[in-house]
């Protein structure tokens, strides 16, 4: 992954790492944002229209051709917004700040901008999706006992080989 995204690239080529962007999204806007009740989401705007639809949704679109024109920037352009994204979250965060997650999730939802609610790990096991995921199966553990397991991420025939149980020490021995 490092690899695909250039992080070893830029290193190679530039003779230099790139900076840290925390979840910024590199050449495009992607922010994290945090509800009013702390919910934490994480908001990607890949082409004009999401941009469009995130400015129209916070009710920031006169102030985002305001900052265009101040900045000298054209925000139809991706590099644009990445380059400026601190200003551009600033305006966009005060509409998620002042709405629960509820409300965020319901208003996301009815746009084209990519978004999606950050979970912990415990969120994800116990929101019940990994069952639906055809990539994990029940594994039952020797000593452990039975819970949802990830096989291949990759079907072979349509089918997602499912894990197989660890060896106990001393099994492969002989």
């Amino acid at each position: 992954t490092a690899g695909n995204l250039s992080f070893l690239t830029e290193v190679m080529v530039n003779g230099t790492a790139r900076q840290r962007i925390g979840n910024s999204v590199y050449g495009q806007y992607g922010q994290d944002f945090t509800s009013s009740d702390g919910a934490s989401f994480m908001v990607v705007a890949l082409t004009g229209r999401h941009f469009r639809d995130l400015a129209e949704l916070t009710g920031t679109t006169k102030s985002v051709a305001a900052l265009a024109e101040s900045l000298g920037a054209d925000f139809s352009d991706e590099g644009e917004r990445f380059r400026h994204r601190d200003a551009l979250t600033g305006l966009f965060a005060e509409w998620f700040a002042g709405r629960t997650a509820e409300e965020v999730a319901a208003a996301l939802a009815s746009t084209s901008v990519l978004w999606e609610r950050y979970r912990s790990f415990a969120d994800v096991a116990a929101g019940g999706a990994l069952a639906d995921n055809p990539m994990f199966t029940p594994l039952d553990q020797p000593r452990v006992g039975t819970y949802l397991a990830p096989g291949l991420p990759m079907a072979i025939d349509g089918a997602y080989p499912g894990p197989a149980a660890a060896p106990a020490l001393g099994d492969d021995t002989a």
